[in-house]
């Protein structure tokens, strides 16, 4: 029997009309967690969905063990106003920001980005192989200027480095609503 990790985990989950792929997402993300941690939640953001992607959760989420927690958002407002509401209301000692449901890679680099924030890196990023231009041009950029050289192990999907200055802008809570699904 595997022991597990006694911190208590986050993951933060974007949703913005993801309908089914939504639920499998969160099912993988929950398997993976709680195969690893004693305690952890799912906090979903439904950014202002139109189709059943919260219906879906909810049924999904009465039928399993894993605390999740859906904020509604009540107009679009977008991915980063969204997530910082998600973070506002996450509670673990480690948080996973998921920015889509979409998991283009293997479940298990969940516990490698982990393990690389347990070994004092502030940020921790895993992203595919194959990045659109931009988001390489932001990789290349971070790593240049982070005081940690970029990750260089068998996976080299995960990307990490220090924070030089904490200061993050608070969302303010507008057109927000909690549903604890229990």
């Amino acid at each position: 029997m595997m022991l597990k990790d006694n911190n208590f985990i986050s993951a933060v989950v974007y949703l913005h009309n993801d309908g089914a792929r939504a639920v499998e997402f969160c099912r993988t993300v929950a398997a993976e967690l709680d195969a690893n941690f004693k305690q952890y939640e799912l906090v979903v953001v439904d950014d202002a969905c139109t189709d059943d992607t919260v219906k879906q959760l909810r049924t999904w989420g009465r039928e399993q063990d894993a605390p999740l927690t859906i904020l509604h958002m009540s107009i679009y407002h977008g991915l980063e106003d969204a997530m910082n509401a998600g973070l506002d209301a996450a509670i673990g000692d480690y948080v996973y920001e998921f920015d889509s449901t979409e998991l283009c890679y293997a479940p298990t680099l969940i516990m490698q980005a982990y393990r690389a924030a347990l070994d004092g890196n502030d940020i921790v990023s895993v992203c595919p192989r194959t990045v659109r231009g931009g988001s390489s041009l932001f990789y290349k950029v971070f790593n240049a200027a982070s005081s940690a050289a970029p990750h260089q192990s068998a996976a080299p999907l995960i990307r990490y480095g220090r924070c030089s200055a904490c200061s993050s802008a608070s969302h303010t809570g507008k057109n927000m609503a909690l549903d604890s699904v229990r």
